[in-house]
């Protein structure tokens, strides 16, 4: 019994299914690029209007409100770090499109912000 058992466990072991073998991981990993975008304006995704409410009403506190349109709303918050992030929010078709952007310090921020938000005004037009 126990020379049947054993080499059984180690087979069992040794082909077991794994979350990293398995279909859905793979269906996630060749969607995630879908989801989330990387461009010069950070991290973007199109949020439902229930997740883009909470994130711009729950973003953690200390948050300043730069700009307010009706079609473009741009956060900016310093971390405790030192780093600022900056989360503009604007109308999509199926949606809010999110993106999230940070910055070294308030230097850097100091430096690239008239560019940052000309690349956001530019990104409107298109």
């Amino acid at each position: 019994m126990r020379k049947i058992l054993f080499p059984l466990l180690i087979l069992a072991h040794l082909s077991g299914c794994s979350l990293y073998k398995s279909n859905v991981r793979r269906d996630f990993e060749s969607q995630a690029p879908e989801y989330i975008k990387t461009t010069a304006l950070g991290e973007c995704q199109v949020l439902g209007a229930l997740p883009a409410w909470l994130e711009r009403e729950f973003s953690g506190g200390g948050a300043e409100l730069l700009i307010a349109d009706a079609d473009l709303e741009v956060w900016k918050k310093t971390r405790h770090d030192g780093r600022v992030v900056l989360q503009s929010f604007r109308p999509a078709e199926t949606g809010t499109e999110s993106c999230r952007r940070e910055f070294a310090d308030e230097e850097t921020w100091s430096r690239e912000q008239s560019a940052y938000l000309n690349l956001l005004d530019r990104s409107l037009r298109l």
